[in-house]
Order: structure tokens, then sequence, then C-alpha cells
């Protein structure tokens, strides 16, 4: 079987980083693309908030906050 070609199969920056952590074999490109996707978002999410509060805010604080709404539960 051939691998997949095109815009499909690039993976998006981080997303090495994050197969590596993941460590199971049935980790695929797109679902290790929708956790990197989501880790970008948890981040910009956390920088409009800690924008939005001329940084007062801590940005760790609401990376954490980020990361664990994104958990399941």
């Amino acid at each position: 079987m051939r691998p997949p070609t095109g815009e499909a199969t690039r993976l998006a920056p981080g997303t090495e980083a994050l197969a590596e952590r993941d460590g199971s074999s049935r980790s695929t490109t797109l679902i290790r693309s929708v956790r990197a996707a989501a880790a970008l978002d948890c981040l910009n999410v956390a920088l409009d908030h800690w924008t939005a509060s001329n940084g007062h805010l801590d940005l760790v604080d609401l990376l954490d906050e980020a990361f664990t709404a994104l958990a399941p539960h």
C-alpha cells in the first residue's frame, strides 16, 4: 500500500513532536493534526485573554486552564 500524498498529508508544525509524545501506534496523521490544532487554539485563546487583561493575568495559568478545559472529564 502506498502512503497517501497531497495537501491533506502535510503535518502542521509541532505535529511531529506530539506524535513522538503520543506513543500510540493507532495515532494517525489526522489525529495528530487535530491535536496540534487544538493545542494552538488553546495558546491563541490564552493569549487573547492575557492581552485583554493588559498582561495582568498570568499567562501560564491561562494556558493551564485552556488545556484543562480541553481534557476529557
